[in-house]
Formats: C-alpha cells, structure tokens, sequence
C-alpha cells in the first residue's frame, strides 16, 4: 500500500534544540565530542525489569525504536514480524491473534487459552488474543524478548514476550500532528499533546484514527473486505512528590469495527475447478460479511521508590477490559 505523510510538531523550546544540534556539529573533529556521541547512541531496555545496556542484556533481544517505528511506518504490533527476525504474528483476524517466536506459539481455536508469547504494555499484561494487536501509539520502544520468560515475566511466555515502552509525559509542553493518506482512501491522522502541570507532575494524551476501504468484494452482500476503522487513544499524568518518588497512571482504549479477510479461495472444495460463483481476482461468494469487533480498555498505576542504599521498590497495577465479537464464515 502507497501512502504520503506529512507532520508538524509544536514546541516550546525548538529553538534551544536547534542551536545544540548546530553546535554539535561544528565539534564533530574533536576527540572528546566523538566519544560524547557514543555514549548517546546506547540503547537502554528495560527487559529484565531494570534499565539497561542493550549490549549487557544477556538475553536474546531485539529493539524497534521510535524513529524505527516513524521511519517504517508500521501501525501495529502485527506488522513488526516483517522488521524483526525469528517472529511471525498471523494477518488474519485480530479476534485469534496468533503469535510465534522461533517456531513456538499456540493457535489454538479456543479464545480460553492464552498465547505462548506474553504482550506487555508498560509491564501490565495485555490477555488473551484479542487484545494482543495494539495500536503502536506513542512508543519509546518495542523490545522482543526470545526464549521462555517466566523468570521475570511470568506464565505465558514459553517463546518469550514482547514489551511495549510507551513515552512518558515530562515537564515540556509540546505537541505533534500527523496524517498518512494511501490508497483504497487509506486515512490515518494522529495526534499527541504533552502538558506540565507545575514542577511535580505532567500529563499527556495521544489519540490515532486509521481507515481504509476493503479491497476484496463479496459478490454476495455487495460490501469490500478487508477494511479497517480503528480508533486509539491514551491518557497518562505522571507525578513526582519526590526526588525518590515517582508515579506514573495511564488509561488506554482501543476501538476496531473491521470487515475481515479471512482468504480469497482459488478453487473449488474438491480441488479440481476454480470457484462457480466468484471465479475472478479479489472477489469472494461468501453468505455474511467476516466482522472483527474489539474493545479493548484498560488501566494502569507505576509506583518506583529509590531506596538510599540503591535498590529500587516498583510496584505495577493495571486491570484490563476485553470485549470481542465475530461472525462465523460460510461460503457458497
């Protein structure tokens, strides 16, 4: 799919920011510069529930940053298989998302079992498959964790997990606009704001909106299959009392009302004729429309508190709220 895109962003100090880069750059031949931009090209993850090196995590990891995830353009958690090695997440419908990792996963038919991959959103765990393929709203990063988990992440992670990081709100206020246009009148417009609300907390709201036209007919109903209305949206108000102490809240809700491609067949059931009624590319003689519904809703609470001798105390709470419907497929 073809898509342009066009952003603008806001901010208060945009200024200051440009004047840095130029400065920077204009050092670029002395020693201690080179060795200053190093240090900035680490990348710190957080897969063994403490912030690290990338490169002293001794697990079977792969990062997709924010700038990975603008410059690539993907939309959700599905779509990542194609940029990352070893995993692959079905395309069908998002009601049985089936995850695998290094050849392991569970697709299972019953929705009562839980996947072999864990997806985690700031540490709290996302549930059963309809809930798996968020919306890749405002992240930090997307870390990929190979190999069983349950050390530190619990059950449901025999082929690993996957951790969403989202950005958290700071003391700046600024503010970004984007719109992605493609074709079979794709739209996609996302929005973010970031608030300081005094020297001791700060809030933010992201907020993203996809479309698309089916491309499949269905001769039958007369409707094009495959289409997507998507809508997304986050609110997090993060709280320091302290130096020691931080608190972080967040509620996120995901709405897809989408007409599913479940296959085009190219024959008939014995194998030997092309279809009778819909014998022509992209078209499909089906009785009822594939529908995949979802709500997905949910909430959040981060309490750190940094101990004088070093340790850290981190608790995380969050409740979940899966609602999923889907209609059974006959064909004619």
């Amino acid at each position: 799919m073809m898509t342009k895109h066009a952003s603008y962003t806001i901010s208060r100090s945009r200024l200051s920011i440009g004047l840095s880069a130029l400065l920077a750059t204009s050092a670029l031949c002395l020693p201690a510069q080179a060795q200053v931009d190093n240090e900035e090209d680490v990348i710190i993850v957080t897969a063994t529930k403490r912030a690290e090196k990338l490169s002293e995590v001794p697990i079977a990891i792969s990062v997709m940053g924010a700038d990975d995830i603008d410059q690539t353009s993907i939309r959700e958690l599905s779509e990542i298989s194609e940029y990352i090695p070893n995993v692959q997440i079905s395309n069908g419908t998002d009601f049985r998302s089936v995850i695998t990792i290094r050849g392991v996963g569970s697709n299972s038919r019953n929705i009562g079992f839980d996947s072999r991959v864990g997806v985690y959103v700031d540490g709290v765990y996302m549930g059963q498959s309809p809930s798996v393929n968020q919306e890749l709203l405002d992240l930090e990063r997307v870390e990929v964790l190979r190999g069983p988990q349950g050390m530190l992440f619990g059950k449901n992670t025999v082929a690993g997990a996957i951790s969403l990081v989202t950005v958290k709100p700071s003391d700046e206020f600024y503010g970004q606009v984007s719109a992605d246009l493609g074709n079979y009148n794709y739209r996609e417009l996302k929005g973010m704001v970031n608030l300081p609300l005094g020297d001791k907390a700060a809030a933010k709201f992201s907020i993203a909106k996809t479309d698309r036209d089916g491309y499949i007919k269905n001769i039958t109903t007369g409707s094009k299959l495959a289409s997507k209305d998507v809508l997304a949206y986050r609110g997090q108000l993060r709280l320091t009392p302290s130096e020691n102490f931080e608190v972080n809240l967040a509620f996120d809700m995901l709405k897809s009302d989408n007409l599913a491609l479940l296959g085009e067949p190219l024959s008939d059931f014995l194998g030997i004729g092309p279809v009778a009624f819909a014998p022509e590319a992209r078209s499909v003689a089906f009785d009822i429309d594939p529908l995949d519904k979802r709500d997905v809703k949910g909430g959040m609470a981060d309490l750190q508190y940094e101990l004088p001798n070093g340790f850290t105390l981190k608790s995380i709470t969050g409740y979940r709220d899966t609602h999923g419907f889907t209609k059974s497929l006959y064909r004619k």
